[in-house]
């Protein structure tokens, strides 16, 4: 992680907070007050739930190393926190790269391996982001053609159908097409490993600004690392475990929204959750400020229920819940570690070096 880059991330991040203050007119005041009127003692089962969903990624983890490595529960647990801890407060999200060197060290796995279960581990999030997202489109089209031919909608469905304008769908779109190649792209792969490796070998090692990297390498390693998902009760795990951890983020917004008062539907938490968590792949300043308060409030004013004051006081007040639970959590890691930061970062980067 270079200076360019914080930089860079810094930028967005500014620009993303000018954007949101820009498009609405709202005073510090009115959001304290709005933070103020919300259920503050929905906030505590709100962080429980997100402790929780943080267990069940740590399990999830734990399980992708199978069957070549084992790895204990509790080191993947509090190795995921401190990655929490360090993508808060620092650029480059040299969290997961200290995630990755804390289970090496810890659960003697190489370096290659732990770094390929991640990658593994962010493809799965992709794709359950990929379904929730399609699901949401589908159910805004159905409504959308329910209306234009006069059919009546299920309860549920009209209940919950988001009125998502065209530009927003748009949008979506385009992400389901690239985010869905890359994942088609890993799988085909998966079934063709030597011969996709092989091919980037040939035709991607060499060029002059990827040629350090070794990407033939890295592919063969990320590959590898999904090998145990071919075993069906480990997969059929794997992907029980995703669906519990994102329908659960999902209800763990719906209860931070219901916190606030808000009268949208339950299909808005999940709304909030695909938009929040694909603006936090841009890069950013760390804790991902101003780019998932910016996705927040833009998500929730699609719904003309919603204040201003309220949209910006709910992403403020979930955002320093979420971060700053993680944060604390993780420096209780830290401190039962013994670890110091700059050591741990120093290490980690020395380490996976050896890739």
């Amino acid at each position: 992680m270079n200076w360019r880059s914080a930089a860079l991330g810094l930028a967005i991040s500014a620009i993303a907070i000018w954007l949101t203050l820009r498009s609405i007119s709202v005073s510090p005041d009115e959001v304290w007050q709005a933070f103020l009127a919300a259920n503050l003692w929905l906030f505590l089962p709100t962080l429980l739930l997100h402790l929780l969903n943080i267990a069940l990624r740590a399990w999830r983890w734990k399980l992708l190393f199978l069957p070549q490595d084992r790895v204990r529960l509790p080191q993947a647990y509090a190795a995921t926190h401190l990655s929490y801890l360090f993508n808060t407060f620092l650029p480059g999200r040299l969290g997961e790269l200290v995630r990755g060197f804390l289970v090496v060290e810890s659960e003697a796995v190489s370096p290659g391996r732990s770094l390929g279960t991640i990658l593994v581990e962010k493809l799965l999030d992709i794709a359950m982001l990929l379904m929730l997202l399609a699901g949401l489109l589908g159910l805004s089209g159905w409504h959308d053609w329910a209306r234009a031919t006069g059919t009546p909608l299920p309860g549920w469905a009209a209940a919950n159908a988001i009125a998502i304008p065209a530009w927003a769908q748009a949008a979506g779109v385009g992400v389901l097409v690239v985010f869905g190649s890359i994942a088609l792209a890993f799988v085909v792969m998966s079934w063709a490993r030597q011969r996709a490796v092989a091919m980037i070998r040939r035709w991607v090692d060499p060029l002059p600004l990827l040629g350090r990297l070794h990407p033939s390498h890295l592919v063969q390693t990320a590959l590898g690392s999904a090998d145990g998902l071919s075993r069906p009760r480990l997969l059929a795990a794997v992907l029980l475990l995703s669906v519990v951890m994102w329908v659960g983020g999902g209800l763990t917004l719906a209860v931070a929204v219901y916190a606030y008062h808000l009268p949208v539907p339950l299909s808005a938490a999940f709304l909030l959750l695909v938009v929040t968590n694909l603006s936090m792949t841009i890069p950013s300043a760390p804790g991902y400020i101003g780019v998932y308060h910016s996705a927040s409030v833009l998500t929730l004013l699609l719904f003309p229920s919603v204040s201003e004051d309220q949209a910006l006081s709910y992403a403020v007040a979930v955002h320093a819940l979420a971060f700053g639970g993680v944060s604390l959590t993780g420096l209780f890691f830290l401190w039962v570690g013994h670890y110091r930061l700059d050591e741990l970062v120093r290490r980690s980067r020395a380490r996976m070096s050896l890739l």
